[in-house]
């Protein structure tokens, strides 16, 4: 017996897909549809460029410093926090974390509360929303020291912090 060994298949030896055999492969599409695919093509392309830039305009990494103190318990300094930008009253709820700008200008964050001496359950009152940070171990100064904040004094709300 005279055995021969058996080659492997190579990229020159496969067999074409019985399409393009047939001539019925990608180049030989009729006009109207390979028209079709394009136009298809250009319309995924245009809603993913409108939709990156929308997210891209709407939220925002923040970087919580690593030398300061952070006023939330459980987010440690370097950690980062993905911030929708345009914070509405509809999307405000209490225990919220949101980033606020105090009247001199700084930045911090801090959660929502009940404002004292309030309804159980209220989350804002005629002058804005009460802001309170709740580590003991690293004070802010927040509406224990400035009071209700207006909603125009929120810059974003904090959706999740992102440890990495």
């Amino acid at each position: 017996m005279d055995a021969t060994p058996e080659q492997p298949e190579t990229a020159s030896t496969q067999a074409a897909p019985a399409s393009i055999a047939a001539g019925r492969g990608p180049a030989t599409l009729p006009r109207g549809r390979r028209r079709l695919l394009r136009n298809l093509r250009l319309v995924v392309i245009a809603i993913a460029a409108i939709t990156f830039g929308y997210l891209y305009r709407r939220y925002e990494l923040l970087a919580v410093p690593e030398e300061a103190c952070s006023p939330i318990a459980g987010i440690e300094p370097g950690t980062h926090l993905l911030l929708d930008t345009e914070p509405t009253p509809e999307h405000l709820y209490l225990g919220d974390l949101v980033v606020y700008e105090l009247p001199t200008g700084e930045v911090s964050y801090a959660r929502i509360s009940p404002p004292p001496a309030s309804e159980p359950g209220t989350i804002r009152t005629d002058g804005g929303y009460w802001l309170l940070g709740d580590n003991p171990t690293c004070p802010i100064p927040d509406s224990r020291a400035h009071g209700t904040f207006p909603l125009e004094a929120i810059a974003a709300r904090v959706l999740f912090p992102l440890r990495f």
